[in-house]
C-alpha cells in the first residue's frame, strides 16, 4: 500500500462504511498477489486492490512508466541527456584554480622551490679546518648570502675530506621534481696540482657525490642535481627530504695546498597543486524540453588520497542543494563512473546548474573527465495500463464499484474502461470488448458482469510537459 491506501484502523473503518454505502458484502481483503505474464489469479475476497509497483508492472503497459516513481503510474517520458566531455569550456560559466585541457579538469599547479640550509651537525665532519677556527663546521657555510673569506671550511689534505650537515625540516607538500645541492668553493691552483671539490648528500644511510670540479683561485658556485633518490631510484618523498643531509667533499691532487668552501645549501624543486578550486556550469538544459531531471552522471578517472571532489546543484544559480535537497549540501564523488539520483529534488523544466569543488593536500589533484545531466523529455499525449485479469470464482459476478486515486496536473486526465466475461481470457487479449466508464471516481454503474474482470486506464495530456499520475485502483465485486 502506498500513501493513498487506507492504513491502520481508521482506514479500515472508512472502507467498511464505504462498502455498506455501495452495497458490498463479505470480508475486506487487501490483496498482495502478483499476477505475471499472461496468467490470471484466483481471488477469495471481494475487494481487488492494485497499488504497488509490482501490481502495475504485472499488467499491460503502453507508453506509461511504473518504475521511476514506485507505486505510481505516469506517462513515460523519453530519456535524454546533456554531456560535457571538457574538450573545451563551452559548458563552464566560471572556474578558479583549475585547468581544462585534453578532456579533463584538474587543479592547477605551480612549480616552487624551497631552499634548505645547514642547521646542525651531520653524519660526517672530516674537513680539517675552519675560519674562524674551532667553530661548528655547519655554521661556517650556512649563510644565505655568501661571505666568502669571512667564514669557511678548508683542507690541505690530498685525499677527499667530506662534511655532511643536517638541514632544516619542512612541512611542504607536492610532487618533488629534483634536489639540487649548491657549493661555493675555491682552491690554490699551482701548476698541475689542482684543488678539487664535489657536492655531497646522505640519504637512506648512504653517501652520494656529485661531479668532481677542478677549482679556480676565485670563489665559484657549482651544483649537482638528483632528480630521483639515488638510493631507491624512485621519486623523492618528503620524508626523505626531511632526513636528507647535504655537504661538500674537498681535496687536492697534492699535499701542501688548500681547497676551501664557504657556502652549502640544497634546493628542492617541486610541483604544488592548489589546495582548492571550483567550477560552476552554465545552464546545461537551456532550450531543452524537460519533463523531469533524473540524475547527474560523472566520470572521475582519479581521486588520489589527500584529494576530494564534491558537487551540488541549482535551478537558479543562486540556491544550491545536494541530491537529498539539503540547502548548501554537497555530494561526494567516488573514483570511476557513477550516477547521482536527483529524484528527491523533483525538479523539472529547462534550468540546471552544477558546481564542482576540488580539494587537495598539494601532493596530487582529482581528475574529472566527464559529466552529464540525465533527464526525461516531453511526455506522449496518451498511454495505457491494463490490469491483470481477476478471477472472482463466481459466474456472472457483478461489480459494486470501481475507485481510483490520482493526481491530475492542469491539462491532464485519466479515464477508465472495464471488461468482464464468464470465459477466461488473457490480459492482452483482443476480446472481450472494453466498456468505457469515464474519468470520475468512483464508478458504480455500467460495469459489465462476469467471472473474469479487468480494468484499463488511459492517461492523457494536452501539455506534453505534464503527466497525470495514477496511484491506486480498487475494484469491489460480488
Amino acid at each position: 500500500m502506498n500513501r493513498y491506501s487506507w492504513l491502520m484502523f481508521g482506514g479500515v473503518i472508512a472502507i467498511l462504511a464505504l462498502a455498506i454505502r455501495v452495497g458490498v458484502t463479505g470480508a475486506l481483503f487487501s490483496d498482495t498477489e502478483i499476477s505475471a505474464d499472461n496468467s490470471f489469479q484466483g481471488w477469495t475476497s471481494n475487494q481487488w486492490v492494485q497499488t504497488t509497483q509490482a501490481d502495475f508492472q504485472a499488467g499491460v503497459l503502453s507508453q506509461v512508466d511504473a518504475t521511476s516513481s514506485p507505486g505510481d503510474v505516469k506517462l513515460a517520458a523519453t530519456a535524454d541527456n546533456v554531456t560535457d566531455t571538457f574538450n573545451d569550456e563551452t559548458w563552464i560559466a566560471s572556474g578558479s584554480n583549475l585547468t581544462v585541457f585534453g578532456g579533463q579538469v584538474k587543479l592547477s599547479s605551480t612549480s616552487v622551490t624551497e631552499t634548505l640550509r645547514p642547521n646542525g651537525v651531520g653524519s660526517l665532519t672530516e674537513i680539517t679546518y675552519t675560519t674562524p677556527s674551532s667553530q661548528p663546521h655547519w655554521s661556517m657555510v650556512d649563510e644565505a648570502t655568501s661571505d666568502d673569506d669571512t667564514t669557511q671550511v678548508w683542507s690541505v689534505t690530498q685525499a677527499y675530506q667530506t662534511d655532511l650537515y643536517a638541514l632544516s625540516d619542512t612541512t611542504l607538500t607536492g610532487t618533488i621534481n629534483k634536489v639540487t645541492v649548491y657549493i661555493r668553493v675555491m682552491g690554490q691552483d699551482i701548476a698541475s696540482y689542482h684543488a678539487l671539490a664535489r657536492e655531497a648528500i646522505r640519504t637512506n644511510g648512504t653517501n652520494f657525490f656529485g661531479t668532481e670540479h677542478v677549482l679556480p683561485a676565485t670563489w665559484t658556485n657549482y651544483s649537482y642535481e638528483w632528480t630521483t633518490n639515488p638510493y631507491t631510484g624512485n621519486p623523492w618523498t618528503w620524508a626523505e627530504i626531511n632526513a636528507l643531509e647535504a655537504g661538500v667533499s674537498i681535496g687536492y691532487q697534492n699535499t701542501g695546498y688548500y681547497s676551501r668552501c664557504t657556502q652549502v645549501y640544497a634546493v628542492v624543486d617541486y610541483t604544488a597543486f592548489n589546495s582548492s578550486g571550483t567550477l560552476t556550469s552554465t545552464n546545461l538544459l537551456a532550450g531543452q524540453s524537460v519533463a523531469s531531471i533524473n540524475s547527474f552522471g560523472y566520470n572521475a578517472s582519479a581521486i588520489p588520497s589527500g584529494t576530494s571532489l564534491e558537487v551540488q546543484f541549482s535551478q537558479d544559480n543562486t540556491n544550491w542543494y545536494n541530491s537529498s535537497g539539503n540547502s548548501g549540501g554537497w555530494d561526494t564523488l567516488s573514483q570511476g563512473t557513477s550516477n547521482i539520483s536527483l529524484s528527491a529534488l523533483a525538479w523539472s523544466g529547462a534550468n540546471f546548474y552544477y558546481k564542482m569543488q576540488f580539494t587537495s593536500d598539494g601532493t596530487a589533484t582529482p581528475v574529472l573527465d566527464e559529466i552529464s545531466v540525465n533527464y526525461s523529455s516531453t511526455y506522449p499525449s496518451s498511454g495505457t495500463i491494463a490490469s491483470q485479469v481477476l478471477d472472482t470464482g463466481v459466474a456472472e459476478a457483478g461489480w459494486n464499484s470501481l475507485f481510483w486515486d490520482e493526481t491530475l496536473q492542469a491539462s491532464t486526465n485519466i479515464t477508465f474502461e472495464v471488461r468482464a466475461s464468464d470465459t477466461a481470457f488473457l490480459k492482452d487479449a483482443a476480446t472481450p470488448s472494453w466498456t468505457s466508464v469515464g474519468g470520475t471516481s468512483p464508478v458504480t454503474s455500467g460495469l459489465p458482469p462476469g467471472r473474469y474482470k479487468q480494468w484499463r486506464a488511459t492517461l492523457i495530456t494536452s501539455d506534453t510537459s505534464k503527466t497525470p499520475t495514477l496511484h491506486e485502483v480498487r475494484a469491489y465485486y460480488y
